[in-house]
């Protein structure tokens, strides 16, 4: 209710992007959703592609597992964050427009919610295979489509996922553990010659 939308049942993925084209949603929806036709898709940002989302979900006949919120407060992502089954991240290359670290990945997990997402640019510095997520091949929408099922079926490994990746989280991407990084890096940086 809090997201303005009641679920059909079955799996609940989550995408929390900007609606633009490398965030690979529409690509996603086209491709891969009608393929997994047990599941619903909760997409939380707003962007260009928004119509284009709209349009391939009635296309390929998903349309009444396509649930577009919008914007949304912090609460209420939070609430997405622990309602969902999985958060996907189905970027694909787009020239000149590269993906970066991809925070949502690592905040969704922080939550215990497991991650899929495309192995490309930046994605694979923020998810940690079999223990936050996994990576599939971009634009491969068979390797989505067997991820996708095998975690919806795979409850076990689904859950260890979950009980794996607010510890790996903490582990990783703390503030002090990124300091500490950071001060590793600046110790190794060559001295300065002085001058004779």
């Amino acid at each position: 209710r809090a997201l303005g939308h009641t679920f059909p049942s079955g799996p609940l993925l989550l995408a929390v992007a900007r609606l633009v084209r490398r965030k690979g949603l529409a690509w996603f929806v086209e491709h891969v959703l009608a393929k997994v036709p047990d599941a619903s898709l909760l997409v939380i940002g707003n962007g260009p592609e928004r119509q284009r989302i709209v349009e391939l979900a009635q296309r390929a006949g998903a349309r009444d597992r396509v649930f577009l919120a919008g914007m949304t407060s912090r609460e209420t992502l939070n609430l997405a964050y622990t309602v969902s089954d999985l958060l996907v991240m189905p970027n694909i290359p787009v020239p000149n427009d590269a993906e970066g670290f991809g925070l949502v990945a690592p905040e969704a997990a922080s939550a215990g919610l497991p991650v899929v997402a495309a192995n490309l640019e930046g994605i694979p510095d923020a998810v940690i295979p079999n223990e936050t997520g996994i990576l599939v091949p971009p634009q491969d929408a068979t390797a989505w489509v067997a991820a996708l099922t095998h975690l919806r079926r795979d409850s076990m490994t689904r859950q260890q996922l979950s009980t794996r990746a607010p510890k790996t989280i903490r582990e990783r991407f703390s503030w002090d553990r990124r300091a500490e990084q950071f001060l590793g890096i600046v110790r190794d940086l060559p001295r300065p010659s002085t001058p004779s």
